[in-house]
């Protein structure tokens, strides 16, 4: 198998949504930030051979909506999504070291991103507080 270390990202998210043409735009770029800041962490102990980073978002009424808050903002978004569709859009961003001490970047980033349509079926509030309660949405 490949052997990896999983290395949360210390990156705030926090880039201005209206500033995109559009999730996939936003979520990319909150990907390349996210590998840039592992890798630019990392370096000073390790050089890492491949840094992988990935970002998701909903888009759903013309907004970009990330991770909810805490259990409350996960009920009202999961109850928004009842008997919908909306699209979910992940950007991935890949980085890898250049060996090159000549090279003046010190890696290079390939980025892409892939787009699914997720229809809901009706969900009672029932339903929603179970999944909820399972801290999955969070």
């Amino acid at each position: 198998g490949l052997k990896f270390t999983s290395i949360p990202s210390l990156f705030e998210e926090n880039l201005e949504k209206s500033s995109f043409s559009g999730p996939s735009e936003y979520a990319k770029e909150t990907a390349r930030q996210k590998a840039l800041e592992v890798y630019h962490r990392v370096k000073e102990t390790a050089q890492p051979h491949l840094v992988v980073a990935v970002d998701t978002v909903v888009f759903a009424d013309e907004k970009i909506i990330e991770k909810p808050k805490d259990e409350k903002d996960a009920f009202q978004m999961i109850k928004s999504f009842s008997g919908r569709t909306h699209s979910v859009h992940s950007g991935v961003a890949l980085l890898k070291p250049n060996t090159s001490k000549s090279d003046e970047e010190h890696y290079s980033i390939l980025q892409f991103d892939e787009v699914t349509k997720v229809t809901f079926g009706s969900l009672t509030d029932e339903i929603i507080k179970t999944y909820v309660a399972t801290k999955e949405p969070l």
